[in-house]
């Protein structure tokens, strides 16, 4: 059973490729979302926001200033993580960046910075997973000034207008870190890929997925 699950991922996956008409745009997301979606998508990383995440806050205040923190250097922070840390410093407040799936800073650094180079500011879209986030921060993620947005909220949220709601037992149903990207038990798509992402970047189009 296990074997035939993991054909059938794939060939959703495929599908998902064949879908895709706009093969040339940045993510910029709160946490891995979007390098597993490239991923996913063959595409190469046109935004440094891949294996990584910020606080909700922090997040809010990097999209709202993108593109001065993008311009400006990532500098480590000494903490007790197993992992490496950057902060942003900028006039809006520090932004920390968690590397969590990176082994040393130096190579987050470089990873960052090189892509940091690649974003396309016409062809942008922006997704947040706004686990515990406050009414005040959704309310910020819609006014920031793109006109491709999505927050993932839980269905029971006072959602902004540029929300896709996940189901409601979500959160609450044994939630952790990472488990929008992880399967239901026997399920063919992740939680998260009830959101139809590829109509997303080709239409700018935020619904469930049905194909």
């Amino acid at each position: 059973m296990g074997q035939i699950l993991r054909y059938l991922r794939r060939i959703d996956r495929y599908i998902n490729r064949k879908r895709l008409k706009n093969r040339s745009f940045s993510i910029v997301t709160n946490n891995c979302i979007g390098g597993v979606i490239s991923h996913d998508l063959h595409l190469r990383f046109l935004s440094p926001t891949v294996n990584l995440f910020f606080e909700n806050e922090d997040f809010i205040v990097f999209c709202e200033h993108l593109e001065y923190y993008l311009s400006l250097p990532v500098i480590e922070m000494q903490t007790d993580r197993l992992y490496p840390v950057g902060v942003l410093k900028g006039k809006y407040g520090s932004v920390k960046v968690y590397f969590m799936h990176y082994s040393g800073f130096e190579e987050a650094a470089a990873k960052w910075e090189q892509r940091s180079r690649r974003v396309d500011y016409s062809n942008l879209f922006v997704i947040m997973e706004a686990q515990r986030c406050t009414k005040e921060l959704l309310d910020r993620f819609d006014a920031l000034p793109f006109p491709h947005k999505v927050v993932l909220v839980a269905e029971c949220d006072s959602r902004p207008k540029c929300s896709f709601p996940i189901k409601n037992s979500f959160y609450e149903d044994g939630y952790f870190p990472g488990k929008l990207l992880s399967y239901p038990k026997w399920g063919l798509r992740r939680y998260l890929d009830s959101f139809d992402y590829v109509t997303f970047f080709n239409e700018g189009v935020i619904r469930k997925r049905y194909v």
